[in-house]
């Protein structure tokens, strides 16, 4: 008679649907014999599975532990596979395993874009840069939705695929941005990044930064607060919301005008917290 094997949940269930018309499921555990690494986990033949069975397996929440009896434990392919004889428990007894697998599994250290490209595929890493080119939101194939951004972060720069559902976080040129959750691929030889369903983004504040630049535009003909102006730095331009608390010192009824801008970030949004001007002494 075969041992239940216990197994932790760290990497939630999702539902991968196939070309052919198949689907299984894909999670991410620790293994009870196996406490050196995390292991995939694959479950098949979900057409033959009851809904209930199915919504339990989504439902249930990382760090959870569960069993599972007459399955396929590959410890050189450090993949689990689940199939139509094997038996799921839902409720076993708690084990023992390494706290930092799951924690780094959960929460990837940051790493620089030079430290991802020089780091293995399959790699589950965060990473912080600034927002470049924003692609638009495209069908590939399997009708799955997918959009492209460039993060750069002043040394490198990397693309990072996002699919489904993070196809909609909005994204704004020269945004500072942490992506926590990300996997590296290969793709010609080239290092890139992809969205995970753990995908989380937030931004990165920019707390009183100076940049010297220009103004070229502004969307208020009166500069009734708030509104916005277009700030010119080497070429790239930043969307900056002035409102009552900002401090102006620049005559800005004749564009363009060259000046030194402090700013902090609010949510999505860059506003301007001093703009002073510069005098040409020439």
């Amino acid at each position: 008679m075969s041992s239940i094997t216990r197994l932790l949940l760290v990497g939630q269930f999702t539902t991968k649907n196939l070309q052919s018309g198949r689907s299984f499921m894909h999670g991410t555990v620790g293994v009870e014999q196996c406490p050196e690494s995390l292991f995939d986990i694959y479950i098949n033949n979900l057409n033959s599975m009851q809904g209930d069975v199915l919504r339990k397996l989504e439902d249930m929440p990382s760090r959870t532990t569960f069993g599972a009896k007459r399955v396929v434990v590959d410890k050189v392919a450090r993949k689990v596979v689940v199939t139509h004889n094997s038996k799921i428990f839902y409720k076993v007894a708690d084990f023992e395993f390494p706290e930092e697998l799951v924690e780094n599994f959960l929460h990837p250290p940051v790493m620089s874009i030079s430290e991802v490209k020089a780091s293995p595929s399959k790699k589950r890493v965060s990473v912080t840069g600034n927002v470049g080119e924003i692609g638009d939101v495209r069908n590939v194939s399997g009708g799955k939705r997918l959009r492209t951004v460039t993060l750069n972060d002043g040394d490198e720069a990397i693309r990072l695929s996002l699919w489904e559902e993070h196809t909609d976080i909005p994204f704004a040129v020269n945004q500072q941005i942490k992506a926590e959750c990300v996997v590296i691929t290969e793709w010609n030889n080239t290092k890139q990044l992809e969205s995970t369903p753990a995908l989380h983004v937030e931004t990165v504040a920019r707390n009183d930064e100076d940049m010297t630049g220009e103004i070229v535009a502004v969307t208020s003909e009166d500069l009734e607060v708030p509104y916005e102006m277009v700030f010119v730095v080497d070429g790239t331009e930043y969307e900056v919301t002035v409102t009552e608390q900002s401090v102006i010192q620049v005559n800005m009824q004749t564009l363009p005008v060259r000046g030194i801008l402090s700013t902090r970030q609010e949510g999505m949004v860059m506003e301007c917290v001093r703009l002073r001007q510069i005098m040409d002494t020439d």
